[in-house]
């Protein structure tokens, strides 16, 4: 009888144990889901993107084309000191062959647009200060734009043109 009294008790303790385990997880759960979509509503007004924390789509090497600029640019900068600043550059775009856009204005023809391109650069670049130019964050943010104002060129056929490569820099 003491037998089948303890198998009652541990499968009665067993019997709580789960049901407390359950009313636990189901608390657990909406507790998650809702800091979640507090995370969620947050990232939001920061205009933050969770699910692509890079910037894009990678494109595969063989679907790049590189295009350089025919010469480096110069470009002059913001000054905050009363005196004049130059940033001297390389630029060159990696245009996606594959890219919505590429048949109408890359390879080839993208060399035609040039200047206008150039232009883009030049008005994007001049808005900031040497200082700005040299500090390495806001320089990434300096490329961003410039890669913003020259897709704003070719307006809704612009996913060729993948990235912006600046080297050879040199400000004054």
């Amino acid at each position: 009888m003491k037998k089948n009294l303890l198998s009652v008790l541990i499968l009665a303790l067993l019997v709580v144990n789960v049901i407390l385990t359950t009313i636990m997880m189901v608390n657990v759960t909406q507790t998650n889901n809702r800091t979640a979509e507090l995370v969620g509503n947050i990232a939001a007004v920061l205009n933050l993107e969770l699910d692509s924390m890079g910037t894009e789509e990678a494109v595969p090497m063989e679907q790049l084309e590189v295009f350089d600029l025919s010469a480096p640019m110069t470009i002059p900068l913001l000054s905050n000191d009363g005196k004049s600043h130059y940033m001297v550059c390389n630029i060159s775009f990696s245009l996606n062959n594959k890219g919505e856009g590429y048949k109408d204005f890359g390879g080839e023809k993208f060399a035609g647009y040039e200047s206008l391109i150039k232009d883009a650069i030049e008005a994007t670049v001049s808005q900031y200060t040497v200082e700005e130019v040299n500090d390495g964050e806001k320089f990434e943010v300096i490329r961003e734009e410039i890669l913003k104002a020259v897709k704003a060129l070719f307006v809704d056929k612009n996913e060729f043109i993948y990235k912006v490569a600046i080297s050879e820099r040199k400000t004054q």
